[in-house]
């Protein structure tokens, strides 16, 4: 992860490195903005954004 391109720094993705991921698992279907403010409205979830 990461790049040794010195061409933008301010990206601050450099240096390369290695990360572990754990094991995780992810849908197969898309879900929208609308989809998830109803799931947000009926089960009253409040993100860690907010």
């Amino acid at each position: 992860m990461g790049t040794d391109d010195d061409r933008f720094p301010s990206d601050r993705e450099g240096p390369v490195r290695s990360v572990d991921v754990p094991a995780f698992a992810i849908g197969g279907a898309t879900v929208t903005n609308a989809e998830f403010a109803k799931f947000v409205e009926a089960t009253g979830l409040v993100t860690l954004a907010e």
